[in-house]
Parts: structure tokens; C-alpha cells; sequence
């Protein structure tokens, strides 16, 4: 072929009516009669498609992204390095219609100008999804954001499939709530962040001493009101050492 020529490079599945001579680079996940093709070029013959095995340093025009492409050993990519007005971008990987821009590389820096630099993630609207997804061999784990409401929230997930909010930030007022929260003043749920207000002692409450000369073991105790005298509200809190004998204070 001299000067080849493509219409595009995001098909996954051959035109229902192809002219003759039509010609497409067959994307990543081809079916039908392009099944097991990607990366090659698709030619019409006007009977059936036959298919160009790309060779490095080969080049095509595409007419839908109006870019010369190269092939190489990471696919094809824009022969210009820069990309420019390109529907796809892949660094060292292969884009598709959906990760247009897919890099592949032990690190990515994004740095500076002379002052400071701010990464943006815009959604078209508040039911829509801005998040970063950290991900095991492409099953999400952990992803942080805003996930279809106005609230940032952090989740996790064993299997990329079930998803616990561990941490939800209100946009209204900044209060925290989510699997990692306290659900309220008495949540003793070992490993939850303890709210204001809340006992965190890991029981619902205190131990209550009936004889505050009693040997006690290590831990918190309440002296009775009626061992204490007096008229007086509320119960005397105190840490047991563990050793020796503990005395509730008076009021």
C-alpha cells in the first residue's frame, strides 16, 4: 500500500455496509468477522474484509482524527509524538474509545511552572462520577471522590464488586460519617474513629464497683450513689492500676 489511508481506529466490529476498498485499523475487543485482528488493517474487497499485518515504523493516515499514526511496539499511536487534536493518546499502551488516554510507565509526574499545580477532575453534573480508582489487576479496591452526590467519600471493596463508604465528608458542613464513624455516643465497634461526645472505652459502660475497697483489676469503675452518701448526682469515674486497692473520690 502506498500512502494508506483509514477511516478510523475505534471499531470493534465491521460497518454494516462497506464501500469498496474500505479501510479501518480494528480495535482492541473485535468481534464478528474482525474477531482476533486488532491493530491490523481491515480492507474490503467488496465481497469480504482481508487484513494488513502492520510491520514497525509502518504509517496510516486516519481520516476521523485527521493525525498520521505510526505502529510500534506499543500499537499505534500519532506519528507526530505530541498528539495534537487526537482522539486517542496512548504513551507506551494502547487507548480505546473509553481510556483515550492510557499511559504505561513505572511513575507520572505532573510538575510545577514556576508556581504551584492543581490536577482537576470535572463531572457534567452532580448524579455524575469524579473519583480516583485504585485498582489489583484492573478490580477496583479503594476509590475517593465525589461518586454520583455531592459528598466526598472514601470506599473500599474486597472484590470490585460489593463497596463499603468508609469515610463520607458532608458538603454541607464537613461532618464525617461512614463505616469508619462511630453510628453513635455508645458504638463500641472496635476500630471506628470515636465521635464527640462519644464512650470509647470498648463497652457500652462503665463497670460499677459495689465496694470501692475492694481489690480491683486494671480498668474503669463507678463507685454506687448509694455507697457514697450524700445527696449528690452522677458517678466518680476512675482507672484501676491493676495492683493494690482503689478508692472511688468523694464529690
Amino acid at each position: 500500500m502506498v500512502q494508506p489511508v483509514v477511516a478510523d481506529r475505534d471499531r470493534t466490529a465491521p460497518p454494516a455496509a462497506p464501500g469498496p476498498g474500505a479501510r479501518h485499523l480494528v480495535a482492541p475487543g473485535a468481534s464478528g468477522d474482525w474477531a482476533g485482528h486488532a491493530g491490523k488493517i481491515a480492507i474490503w474487497d467488496g465481497n469480504a474484509w482481508y487484513f494488513e499485518t502492520p510491520l514497525p515504523g509502518w504509517q496510516v493516515h486516519c481520516l476521523a482524527e485527521d493525525e498520521d499514526l505510526r505502529f510500534g511496539a506499543s500499537g499505534w499511536h500519532a506519528a507526530s509524538g505530541r498528539g495534537r487534536g487526537a482522539a486517542h493518546l496512548g504513551l507506551n499502551a494502547e487507548a480505546d474509545a473509553t481510556d483515550r488516554l492510557s499511559l504505561s510507565a513505572p511513575s507520572t509526574l505532573l510538575n510545577h511552572e514556576g508556581e504551584g499545580h492543581r490536577l482537576k477532575i470535572n463531572r457534567a453534573g452532580g448524579g455524575d462520577t469524579a473519583s480516583l480508582l485504585f485498582q489489583t489487576g484492573f478490580s477496583g479496591g479503594a476509590e475517593m471522590g465525589l461518586a454520583g452526590e455531592a459528598d466526598f467519600s472514601f470506599k473500599t471493596s474486597a472484590d470490585g464488586a460489593g463497596w463499603t463508604t468508609a469515610l463520607r465528608l458532608s458538603a454541607e458542613d464537613g461532618r464525617a460519617s461512614g463505616a469508619a464513624v462511630q453510628s453513635d455516643p455508645l458504638d463500641a465497634t472496635p476500630g471506628r474513629l470515636l465521635a464527640v461526645g462519644g464512650f470509647g472505652l470498648g463497652a457500652m459502660a462503665a463497670p460499677v464497683a459495689a465496694d470501692a475497697d475492694a481489690a480491683l483489676t486494671g480498668g474503669s469503675f463507678a463507685r454506687p450513689r448509694h455507697a457514697r452518701g450524700g445527696h449528690g448526682g452522677g458517678s466518680a469515674h476512675r482507672r484501676g492500676a491493676g495492683r493494690g486497692r482503689g478508692r472511688a473520690a468523694a464529690p
